[in-house]
């Protein structure tokens, strides 16, 4: 990335998005009190990657919250085909705050809008005060290209898991669509958005949103032209029955605009002096949080990026691996021996340090292979399943197999646990008490233990490889 001016720089975390997409990418790894950590590893190691390639002046972080926003209330159907967040998701998103305190990097959010409207908010109020700053948008999606602003208001967006970054201008934005930023709203509202449910005009694809948007701009310019010189986008090459869509669905067009759109009237108080995170960064604070959740091998990483001098020097090495090995055995004390510890695990944790910081080789196209392999399985189980059960439903919803299972089948245990909900808890340590009762118990437990290994290993390691 050329920079070509040394002005301050500002960067706003969308951290629902980053977190997704961590949680998605990685693996579930856990945390030496047993809490979940995976999303929270990849945000972690995102954050010091802007920090490393951006340098901030700057930091802050945006959030969603649980309730419905503006967009739920006005559209009933928006986001309605997303599953209900999982709830080792929804505790690393209640994580990252603590990861984000720690390092004394403000977090911001509103009730009835979404992290983007924040940043919009954020990035308007700027605009007004004037102030001298080059902004990046640091996120997991490309939701926000439509606040790019020259070179001035940039999206730095993950891609390939979570190894790498691409920078978005407002000329790379029209490399990809054709047109600017700003139009970027009137596009969703002719194609829509399948991630966030927004129906746009039925039957008008990506192709033809993006030529329609070329050539005419705005939908209020499109349906100008539509209404007064209709031959106008006959002349484009338009379809007469694309355009009778187009007619017929104006409202879903405007609308499906309106939830595209990104809010820069939130109700939030934002102050830059807030976001100087640098002023108060106290590295053993940091410590404290990376060793509670596990990520030793961040701390390494983050004191490299702080340019301390004794990382440098040999002997430091020496006393900083005696301090981590002191760490380690502190952790693990009264699990293991003494001798066990120094002769098998120390060596063990020094080749795994090795291997996180190479990497490993990974042997994609048998890792394809194997996953459309299991998969065929995951299909075949879940019929065998369905036909034992008498109907379809999802195998991987904890209320839905219940229902099926102690209340429908009538499978019922006196020994069998509810849960905080009511229904009665269908973990596997629980199918394990109905063993026997029935087969379908059997092949439910084997279809978790190959959905699971199929997750989050086989086809989630490709993703991360770089």
């Amino acid at each position: 990335m050329n920079e070509t001016n040394n002005c301050q720089r500002l960067v706003l975390i969308d951290a629902h998005a980053v977190l997704h997409r961590a949680f998605h990418a990685l693996p579930d790894f856990v945390s030496p009190k047993g809490e979940p950590t995976g999303a929270l590893y990849g945000f972690t190691a995102f954050l010091l990657k802007i920090i490393k390639e951006l340098k901030p002046d700057y930091l802050a972080a945006c959030y969603d919250l649980p309730e419905p926003t503006f967009r739920h209330i006005a559209y009933e159907g928006y986001k309605a085909q997303r599953p209900k967040m999982e709830d080792a998701l929804s505790r690393q998103i209640a994580r990252s705050r603590d990861i984000l305190n720690a390092f004394k990097i403000p977090a911001y959010d509103a009730p009835g809008f979404e992290a983007d409207d924040i940043i919009g908010t954020i990035i308007e109020k700027i605009k007004k005060e004037d102030l001298e700053l080059k902004s990046f948008i640091a996120t997991g999606d490309l939701d926000t290209l439509q606040l790019v602003d020259d070179d001035k208001v940039v999206v730095y967006v993950l891609s390939r898991g979570i190894k790498e970054a691409v920078v978005y201008n407002e000329e790379k934005v029209r490399e990809r669509y054709g047109f600017g930023p700003e139009l970027v709203p009137d596009f969703k509202g002719l194609m829509g958005d399948p991630s966030d449910n927004i129906p746009g005009v039925k039957g008008v694809g990506e192709k033809t949103a993006s030529k329609l948007i070329q050539h005419f701009g705005s939908l209020e310019n499109l349906y100008k032209v539509l209404e007064e010189r209709q031959e106008e986008v006959e002349g484009v090459g338009i379809k007469p029955r694309v355009i009778k869509l187009l007619l017929e669905n104006k409202e879903e067009a405007f609308f499906s605009k309106t939830l595209a759109e990104i809010r820069k009237d939130a109700p939030l108080e934002f102050s830059l002096a807030e976001t100087e995170w640098r002023r108060e960064f106290d590295l053993e604070r940091i410590k404290k949080i990376f060793n509670e959740l596990g990520f030793v091998s961040l701390i390494r990483r983050l004191e490299e990026e702080e340019g301390e001098a004794k990382s440098a020097d040999p002997k430091s090495e020496e006393s900083a691996e005696d301090g981590t090995k002191a760490a380690l055995w502190q952790r693990v004390k009264g699990l293991v021996d003494k001798k066990f510890f120094d002769e098998v695990e120390w060596p063990a944790a020094k080749i795994l340090k090795e291997a996180e910081q190479r990497g490993i080789l990974i042997d994609t196209a048998y890792l394809k292979k194997l996953s459309d392999e299991y998969h065929r399985k995951l299909d075949e189980l879940a019929t065998e399943i369905w036909q034992m059960a008498g109907e379809r439903f999802n195998i991987n919803s904890p209320q839905q197999l219940s229902r099926v299972l102690f209340e429908k089948m009538s499978l019922k245990n006196s020994r069998i646990k509810r849960t905080a909900t009511g229904f009665f808890s269908t973990n596997i340590s629980q199918l394990e008490k109905l063993k026997g009762s029935h087969p379908i118990i059997e092949k439910i437990i084997f279809y978790r233990e190959l959905f699971k290994l199929v997750s989050t290993y086989i086809d989630a390691l490709p993703k991360t490889v770089s």
